[in-house]
């Protein structure tokens, strides 16, 4: 893994000497860029700070290379003022158009590409997340309101009781 991160080191260096106001960090076994960008929509902030871009690109050779293109390319777009959130960040769909039954198929789905499949895992995932889920209404739209309605039904000290049995 040394030599991995000498090849970021030295796909820095060239950014650096190409003046590019963007670096290239590896975080676990994927790749990011960290750069002083404007704040993203929404967020109420007024200023640039420092932030990070994940590309979904793995921590190999080819995922360095494309990653040094990304770099390039949003240096590139900052130094034309010409950077736009809407081309690097996923776009969901609004919380009224996606119910609770989806962003959990959604996280499921997350969950198994991270944990590894197991039959032990598997009944950590009924007992843990499943179980908690089945409560709330699936065919709703995720809200303030429905995650409230349904922590309000459910009994104080609900979790922890059910995990002792």
């Amino acid at each position: 893994m040394v030599q991995f991160d000498e090849a970021v080191a030295n796909a820095n260096q060239r950014l650096k000497a190409a003046k590019a106001r963007v670096l290239i960090e590896k975080r676990c076994d994927r790749l990011c860029l960290r750069a002083t960008l404007p704040p993203k929509p929404h967020t109420g902030k007024g200023r640039a700070f420092r932030q990070r871009i994940s590309l979904g690109a793995k921590a190999t050779i080819a995922g360095l290379q494309y990653a040094e293109q990304k770099a390039k390319l949003i240096s590139a777009q900052l130094d034309l003022d010409k950077f736009d959130w809407a081309e690097w960040i996923e776009q969901e769909p609004s919380q009224e158009d996606t119910t609770i039954g989806e962003w959990v198929e959604r996280f499921e789905e997350d969950y198994w590409n991270r944990v590894s499949r197991t039959p032990n895992k598997e009944e950590n995932w009924k007992k843990d997340y499943a179980q908690v889920f089945s409560k709330l209404p699936a065919e709703k739209p995720l809200t303030l309101d429905s995650l409230l309605t349904c922590i309000k039904s459910t009994p104080n000290g609900w979790y922890i009781i059910h995990r002792r049995c």
